[in-house]
């Protein structure tokens, strides 16, 4: 049985020439810096996430066996919160754009605004308040504020012209699929939580180097080029020795046999797709390879119509090369940006992808998990809800009663007696 580590941080004293400490010091916090303006440029594309999402299918079963279905009113009442804390999100006073806080009492009336500015009616509005207010009503840290990353986000497209989708394909690069990004986690009695959350850290150098590439990369060969070269060598014929094999041995083959020529890729379709250099949604190739990987074995047909597929990405990808230039508007201001806070250029002797990509992940990962520990607050506060309300059932007389016998008027035998208080109350809650 594999057991669960926990990531820690030391302080590490490090000692050498005065000249090599200033040094070591100045990476040390340009890096940081980096980090810190791509995490607030994540925090920003999840306030551009589209409410609709809220309306996406859920996704059920693996393999032949996945289906689809609309979500059921609590799961879109679920689905209304995540999305509201990602448009309204609780940040450090140090650091947070005092630009766009808000006061905790004008939450749900920012939410409200925000809602009502996307074109939903007022029912719909109304609709979602009942959903959300609570949520939004928490209290927070003294030293935390709300920050109304929706607005953040109107204010970069109109200076990037970056579009909705692009913040929603970015977003999803990294924290989804979004039918996963908006899965709450399910509380346990004891206050834990499960589910609707990943088991192990998602891994994210593949995706945040794969960005860093195709937004920034330069040479001979970039962005189109490179994908058209990787897309041409996927189609030499050799996926039709795979007839026969399960859709998954076929993704590795493609992510560490026939990518690798070039550089490998992680052996799932994420870590292809990342590879190839896309933003946003996937091709149509990407989206047989992925419909393809959850066969028990591919056929022929489906591995010619997936060449077939792969050769039309690879000439579309050059007849947008030659038409529409090379990677979305607004990644040059997006390079400035991160050179500008961390002091570091892109471009010199060589590019700095690895150092770039680097800092892409740890911003990547931090957001992650603060997607991860709001799940799990929402969980126990909904756990909570539910245990009032039952609570509520219990007689006054037998409450009285057991305030008695467990509260904290016990004589200090029964004191001794250590967890009956607990166990007593859940017992009597249960009922």
């Amino acid at each position: 049985m594999a057991v669960q580590t926990t990531q820690r941080a030391y302080t590490l004293r490090l000692r050498g020439s005065d000249e090599a400490m200033d040094a070591l010091w100045k990476t040390h916090e340009a890096v940081n810096k980096g980090v810190k303006a791509f995490g607030d440029w994540l925090l920003t594309l999840r306030g551009g996430l589209d409410h609709r999402l809220a309306d996406l299918p859920v996704v059920e079963g693996k393999g032949e066996k996945k289906k689809e279905r609309p979500p059921t009113e609590e799961e879109r009442s679920q689905r209304h919160i995540l999305l509201a804390l990602s448009w309204l999100s609780v940040e450090s006073l140090d650091g947070a754009p005092a630009r766009f806080a808000i006061p905790p009492d004008e939450t749900v009336s920012t939410l409200k605004d925000i809602l009502a500015k996307r074109g939903l009616k007022a029912a719909e509005v109304a609709s979602w308040e009942t959903d959300c207010k609570d949520s939004l009503s928490a209290a927070i840290r003294d030293d935390a504020t709300w920050v109304n990353r929706s607005a953040a986000f109107d204010t970069l497209s109109a200076e990037w012209n970056m579009a909705r989708a692009d913040a929603v394909g970015v977003a999803m690069e990294f924290f989804g699929p979004p039918d996963t990004y908006l899965e709450p986690a399910k509380a346990n009695a004891d206050g834990g939580s499960s589910n609707g959350e990943q088991n192990e850290e998602p891994d994210f150098r593949f995706a945040a180097r794969g960005l860093v590439v195709s937004l920034f990369g330069s040479g001979e060969k970039t962005d189109f080029d490179k994908r058209t070269e990787l897309l041409k060598l996927l189609c030499d014929g050799r996926l039709l020795a795979l007839v026969g094999r399960p859709g998954a041995e076929l993704v590795r083959y493609v992510a560490q046999e026939q990518l690798a020529e070039a550089a490998a890729a992680e052996p799932t379709v994420k870590g292809v797709r990342c590879r190839l250099g896309y933003i946003g949604r996937d091709s149509r190739a990407v989206k047989a390879l992925r419909r393809l990987s959850s066969l028990q074995a591919v056929s022929q047909d489906d591995l010619k119509d997936l060449t077939t597929l792969l050769k039309s990405d690879a000439a579309e990808g050059t007849q947008r090369r030659n038409s529409a230039g090379v990677g979305p508007a607004w990644k040059s201001s997006l390079l400035a940006l991160i050179e500008r806070e961390s002091g570091i250029p892109y471009r010199g002797e060589r590019d700095h992808t690895g150092e770039f990509g680097s800092m892409l992940e740890q911003a990547a990962r931090r957001v992650s998990q603060t997607h991860t520990w709001i799940k799990r607050s929402e969980a126990r506060r909904a756990l909570f809800d539910v245990e009032a309300t039952r609570l509520e059932a219990v007689p006054s007389e037998a409450k009285d009663r057991l305030d008695q016998m467990f509260g904290d008027n016990r004589t200090p035998r029964k004191r001794a007696l250590g967890d009956q208080h607990a166990s007593a109350w859940k017992r009597v809650v249960a009922a």
